[in-house]
Parts: structure tokens; C-alpha cells; sequence
């Protein structure tokens, strides 16, 4: 299991870009599993 953070720690931009990438990479991935993305085309398309 990972180590508690310090609190008074900062991250760094390139820290957070590259964490950002990882939760949308995880979230895609999520919404592909549930078949999310064909919903969402069928929503864009009613606009």
C-alpha cells in the first residue's frame, strides 16, 4: 500500500498534468466498459 503524503508537500505542474491524464485515462475507460459513449454521440447529435 502506498505511504501517507505529507499534506505540506506540493506537486509539481508536471505532476498534476500527468495525474489528470491517468483519472481521465481511468474514467474513458470506465464509460467505454458501460457503452456510455455511444449514448453521448446520440445526445451531440439531438443538439
Amino acid at each position: 500500500m502506498a505511504e501517507p503524503l505529507d499534506p505540506k508537500d506540493l506537486m509539481t505542474l508536471e505532476q498534476l498534468a500527468i495525474s489528470n491524464m491517468w483519472e481521465t485515462s481511468a474514467l474513458v475507460v470506465v464509460l467505454e466498459l458501460r457503452h456510455v459513449e455511444s449514448d453521448t454521440v446520440a445526445v451531440l447529435s439531438h443538439i
